[in-house]
């Protein structure tokens, strides 16, 4: 596995996080954001061209989420404070195995 990160933009707490499965040749991302008002936490399948794009623009913030975007959502939580339930998305219910890495937190090591 091949990993790479970035923040969305320095004065707030927006992060993405991209893998390259080289055993299967796949792309995942995944974008969070948390603030005062909630959390916000999405899954993405990316394609190789964005793999490459993400984290090389001069002064980020935000470039390389908005391409994280055009990808395609497999999960998404949006957990915000003034509702009484979390929004969910699920498009693949196979998502915690495809990002095991990141709930796995192998990104870090």
């Amino acid at each position: 596995m091949e990993f790479k990160y970035g923040r969305g933009n320095k004065s707030n707490s927006s992060s993405w996080y991209c893998a390259h499965d080289t055993e299967n040749d796949t792309y995942l991302a995944v974008k969070s954001f948390g603030s005062a008002q909630g959390h916000w936490f999405s899954l993405w399948k990316i394609n190789e061209e964005t793999w490459k794009q993400v984290g090389t623009f001069e002064d980020d913030d935000y470039k390389s989420e908005r391409l994280i975007s055009e990808g395609e959502l497999i999960y998404k939580l949006e957990d915000e404070r003034n509702y009484p339930m979390p929004d969910e998305v699920i498009n693949d219910s196979n998502y915690k195995t495809l990002f095991a890495w990141y709930y796995n937190q192998e990104y870090k090591k």
